[in-house]
């Protein structure tokens, strides 16, 4: 990269380190050499044998080290920076966060800055998954996210543990406040786009890999665990609704098709309902105590679920008789297949009236 100083004005640079080589000093000087004026280091708890390298740093010009006494993780250390950035520099337009370990090209930074500057959007560094020189633990994590992301929040961002970030400065108040530690806060980021409808921008970047280099910090279990944890907190209420509806649905399907086909002589308006029945009273214990959680007395809670229940179970069973009349076929063969999408509409008239009705004192609290 030339000497040319294209980095715009008023960007601070964040470069979150732990336990680091020469490489962050190399970041640093080629990011000066871009034009870069305020570049802020975190030091999460590297240790006292990384001192030198945060005190050669530290005296590079527009450079400032902050410390942490201990490694608290990358997500704690880039909201330490933002947090700094909102305190001590009015004029900020926007930060970028990157990674200390040389992986990310400087004319790859110095673009992320001006396409956040230019669009006032957050920008997000897309790395190529595919890439060979991508360790297996961070490709495989990367996959995972990006494919529970896509569910959650209904679009793809291959690289969602982009370390590569551009944000502008009127986002930072809300990223400072994104839960997670570690590398959870990178996904929890990309949550707190969605929930709050920031809009975004990717762009494709090259990240070069040494062979020499230090082993990832991402641990492939733990941080996996932590990022599908919020993803399902994120999408708790109707995760748990869901879960609840399968294994209700699970237990009341089983014993409709045994009551089908041992006590034909009881009629698909009878057995449904019987199944019905089970499957309510187990539901409402579960969304009652795990899903809504309400605190509300029994009796009058209760009441409310059975109206549903009877509301909708009328309801599946009218359509389910009607069909199979259409199609009238020996042995209620129609009846058999024609339950599991009748009762997939169901699933959704079901929640809307708990979660408006039944359960709703509770809402905002669970949500």
């Amino acid at each position: 990269m030339s000497g040319k100083k294209n980095m715009p004005e008023n960007v601070t640079i964040i470069i979150p380190s732990y336990a680091p080589d020469d490489r962050l000093l190399s970041t640093v000087l080629g990011l000066i050499a871009c034009g870069a004026d305020d570049i802020l280091i975190v030091n999460d708890g590297s240790g006292r044998e990384y001192d030198h390298i945060f005190a050669e740093a530290g005296l590079l010009p527009g450079c400032t080290v902050l410390v942490h006494d201990r490694n608290l993780g990358k997500g704690a250390a880039i909201k330490t920076a933002m947090a700094y950035c909102v305190k001590n520099t009015p004029a900020l337009k926007g930060i970028v966060t990157v990674d200390g370990d040389g992986h990310h090209k400087t004319s790859d930074i110095v673009s992320c800055a001006q396409r956040m500057v230019s669009s006032g959007k957050v920008i997000l560094g897309i790395r190529d998954i595919n890439d060979k020189t991508i360790s297996p633990r961070g490709k495989y994590g990367n996959r995972i996210t990006s494919f529970a992301i896509s569910i959650v929040c209904g679009f793809k961002i291959q690289d969602p543990l982009t370390g590569l970030r551009g944000i502008p400065a009127k986002y930072l108040s809300v990223f400072i406040k994104t839960a997670g530690n570690a590398y959870d806060f990178e996904t929890n980021m990309i949550l707190d786009i969605k929930r709050n409808k920031i809009p975004f921008r990717k762009f494709d970047i090259i990240c070069e890999y040494f062979p020499d280099g230090k082993k990832s910090h991402f641990r492939l279990f733990r941080d996996s665990m932590k990022i599908a944890v919020e993803i399902i907190k994120f999408f708790g209420q109707q995760f748990k609704y869901l879960l609840s509806s399968m294994v209700c649905y699970a237990f009341e399907y089983i014993i409709y098709r045994i009551m089908l086909g041992y006590l034909p002589v009881l009629g698909i308006t009878l057995i449904n309902y019987i199944c019905r029945l089970l499957s309510g009273i187990l539901n409402f214990v579960i969304n009652k105590n795990i899903v809504f959680r309400t605190k509300k007395k029994n009796f009058l809670t209760a009441l409310k679920y059975i109206v549903v229940v009877l509301f909708v179970m009328l309801l599946s069973t009218e359509l389910i008789v009607v069909i199979n009349n259409i199609f009238h076929t020996e042995s209620n063969t129609v009846a058999k297949f024609i339950k599991p999408p009748v009762d997939f509409l169901m699933f959704f008239l079901g929640y809307f009236l708990q979660r408006k009705w039944v359960f709703s004192s509770n809402r905002s609290k669970n949500s």
